[in-house]
């Protein structure tokens, strides 16, 4: 929507499977196997009623200079299918804004030159997924090698059924 706000705004509360990305990706083991992946998952969480509103999904475009508030929400339509389950799609207002948010989830990420060094719309990372606690923290990375919907949907079902670890009794 353009609109600013924090990312632990909605990585908090719910069970947040969150991944890094951008719109026109091509690499068959990338971004486009992370949705597909992902689309079959968020099928799973609607299947079993008490995981909808428990569970959502958070996508952050690495390049936002081309994934615009515009672009992010036109490409996010094609998978936040189903108004029961929340898929967001974000982007951040500059590189500079994007970089400590990278920096802090460990996301690696390098732009391509061509043969004369000028650099490509091409970017290299690592797909991971980031599988956080409804009290914002990783709890686990899965990355290309572990991205096996079963394991990650077993422990999505794990946090979803765990108390709190904080309460106003205990909170610091």
């Amino acid at each position: 929507s353009g609109r600013s706000q924090s990312l632990s705004s909605v990585t908090l509360g719910k069970v947040t499977l969150l991944t890094f990305f951008y719109t026109y990706c091509m690499d068959p083991l990338g971004c486009p196997f992370a949705y597909v992946t992902l689309s079959n998952m968020r099928d799973q969480v609607l299947a079993e009623r008490n995981l909808t509103s428990a569970v959502r999904f958070v996508s952050v475009s690495l390049d936002p200079s081309t994934d615009t508030p515009a672009a992010i929400s036109r490409y996010g339509e094609q998978f936040a299918t189903d108004p029961r389950f929340e898929w967001r799609f974000l982007t951040a207002r500059s590189v500079a804004d994007l970089l400590p948010v990278l920096d802090d989830f460990g996301q690696d990420v390098s732009v391509e030159t061509d043969n004369r060094g000028r650099p490509t719309r091409t970017l290299h990372h690592m797909l991971k997924v980031f599988l956080i606690d409804r009290e914002g923290i990783v709890r686990e990375i899965y990355s290309l090698a572990f991205l096996q919907p079963d394991v990650m949907f077993n422990d999505i079902r794990t946090l979803v059924m765990e108390k709190p670890r904080r309460t106003a009794s205990n909170a610091p």
